[in-house]
């Protein structure tokens, strides 16, 4: 009887430690990679926002700053115009979505106006809030099949959802409006859009949107901070 019992219980005992120490093991090697693909996505994000067609040049990344006793890290960009130094900065966000943590990499000017944002890791539903990745598409059935007429399609990373935050106010509040999509959105919704500083929801997926928005709302207030200390960290050294 007592045998009956130790050995399910012993075999059931050595499967769990094989599956644990090759999970482990994977993980182990797997790590660097995926921290690998995640700079990468980083990457391409800062030159997403921060586009070097409109003449921005990093200058100084991942800049350290302590914000509420807690690590930040935001990046600046300049460039010129009409002979005067302009400045951008980016940072990275995390705010909790609908399944998951939903990571951007967002970009503002001097007065804290979005220059554009990029979601770089999010684990939404399908069809849903993952449709914040999705790129909108103006090709038809007709030019699937029979071709543009020799006209070629702008190609672009950006979605729709993330294309919409350019030119938002961070120094108001952000706004949703649920009158449709951006990406069906016509010039007397868009113009609404604007006016009201708000973007359009993801239909049926409002946590996700709301998530995104929360994230810059509370990365914007730590950039402030940021920038307040390093200003008076500059007034100290040049009184002394």
């Amino acid at each position: 009887m007592i045998t009956n019992i130790i050995k399910p219980a012993f075999i059931l005992a050595t499967i769990a430690f094989i599956a644990t120490f090759t999970l482990s093991h994977i993980n182990r090697i797997t790590k660097p990679e995926i921290a690998k693909r995640l700079q990468m996505k980083k990457d391409d994000a800062y030159a997403a926002v921060l586009p070097a067609s409109l003449g921005f040049v990093i200058v100084e990344k991942d800049k350290k700053a302590v914000v509420d006793g807690k690590d930040f890290f935001y990046t600046v960009a300049t460039k010129t115009d009409s002979g005067q130094e302009i400045k951008a900065y980016a940072f990275e966000t995390a705010k909790s979505g609908y399944s998951g943590v939903i990571r951007s990499i967002v970009a503002v000017d001097e007065n804290m106006k979005l220059l554009g944002i990029s979601i770089i890791q999010q684990s939404e539903t399908p069809g849903l809030g993952a449709r914040a990745k999705e790129i909108a598409s103006s090709e038809t059935f007709f030019r699937h099949f029979f071709g543009n007429g020799g006209q070629s399609t702008p190609v672009t990373t950006q979605s729709w959802f993330e294309a919409q935050f350019s030119g938002i106010d961070c120094t108001k509040k952000i706004g949703i409006l649920r009158k449709g999509e951006y990406a069906t959105a016509g010039d007397e919704l868009k113009k609404e859009l604007a006016e009201k500083n708000s973007v359009s929801a993801i239909t049926g997926a409002t946590i996700t949107t709301k998530a995104v928005i929360n994230g810059i709302a509370e990365g914007i207030e730590r950039l402030k901070k940021a920038l307040v200390a390093e200003k008076t960290s500059q007034a100290e050294v040049k009184t002394q």
